[in-house]
């Protein structure tokens, strides 16, 4: 099953140290300016929200939307 390779690919970056947010972004093959253009939140933010800095829920959105996720999964 697809989703389950998705996952399982996800959850190790996770366990290496990497946020969701950065996992996801990761793993998608999305380029941080991709992501950035699409959020409205700046690069240099957004490096600081991926090593693991609090976000506000507006970026939380922000991200998860650009990402094509539910919102909870950004969340830490």
């Amino acid at each position: 099953m697809k989703s389950a390779s998705i996952l399982e690919a996800v959850v190790a970056m996770i366990t290496d140290g990497f946020t969701a947010a950065k996992a996801f972004r990761h793993h998608s093959g999305l380029p941080i300016q991709y992501v950035a253009a699409r959020t409205g939140i700046g690069v240099a933010l957004l490096i600081v929200i991926e090593s693991g800095s609090s976000a506000s829920d507006d970026e939380i959105s922000a991200i998860a939307t650009a990402l094509e996720l539910p919102r909870v999964v950004t969340a830490g």
